[in-house]
């Protein structure tokens, strides 16, 4: 049980660091992507979406742990294949839908899609080395 627990805790806390990277990265082009245009104005998110955005990175390390386990995906090919047909067949589509329909700038499904194909597989990688 406690490599269980420590496996979701290192895959939630690898793929939040990189999450991070990844928006520190595109910084200017995110925030132009989202509307906010404004010179020099930095993006500050608050605690409160700082813990949210914690919360749902364990809880999708808990639910690969789950499902890997259940599929009997066992080493880093398996799990981050795995991981990659959930991002294509449930994230992506749902992510673009989202931006269609909020007629927002289509580089965000690119900008977030890959963010979050990044956290799949970073949190399979983890998971799967030590699990």
């Amino acid at each position: 049980m406690q490599a269980y627990i420590t496996a979701i805790v290192a895959a939630t806390v690898a793929s939040y660091v990189l999450g991070s990277l990844w928006y520190l990265w595109l910084g200017k082009s995110w925030r132009a992507a989202v509307g906010w245009n404004k010179q020099g104005s930095a993006y500050r998110p608050s605690p409160f979406e700082l813990i949210v955005g914690l919360i749902g990175q364990l809880v999708m390390a808990i639910a690969l742990s789950v499902l890997f386990t259940a599929i009997g995906a066992v080493g880093v090919l398996p799990a981050v294949t795995a991981a990659a047909a959930i991002w294509l067949g449930f994230i992506l589509p749902t992510l673009a839908t989202n931006v269609i329909f909020q007629r927002r700038s289509t580089t965000l499904i690119w900008q977030d899609g890959l963010h979050w194909l990044l956290i799949l597989a970073s949190q399979a990688v983890v998971l799967a080395l030590l699990s």
